[in-house]
């Protein structure tokens, strides 16, 4: 499923118990397990590990825009691409959700044990 990030550049990211990427837009990232950033054809480093490669990774993509962004429903694979050629992708993971996105209208999207993404309209008030 296409998600409308284009032109939302990352802002901030945070890791606390679990690395969190905030947007231009509102959207907000949480990634809950093992992930992987860097661009094709080279090594990419876990996203969510303790690897101060990896968390250097994200931090220089702060002022980075979306170029496209995606999610598997069956699988729970979600790919960011941005616009400096780097990818983030989080495949889904079979025992615990792999990440959970919130946009900036209220809409969550969590990917659940074993892959199948669940969707959660925007709360009434929001």
């Amino acid at each position: 499923m296409h998600l409308d990030l284009a032109t939302a550049t990352l802002t901030d990211v945070s890791t606390g118990y679990v690395p969190e990427l905030r947007f231009s837009d509102g959207t907000v990232l949480q990634i809950e397990s093992e992930g992987r950033i860097g661009r094709p054809g080279s090594d990419a480093r876990g996203a969510n590990s303790d690897d101060d490669n990896a968390l250097t990774a994200l931090t220089q993509l702060i002022g980075t825009a979306v170029r496209t962004a995606a999610f598997d429903k069956e699988d729970g694979t979600l790919l960011l691409d941005f616009a400096d050629g780097t990818e983030l992708r989080v495949d889904g993971d079979p025992d615990y959700e792999s990440w959970t996105l919130r946009l900036a209208d209220g809409t969550i999207f969590v990917s659940q044990p074993g892959g199948q993404v669940v969707h959660f309209p925007p709360a009434a008030n929001e």
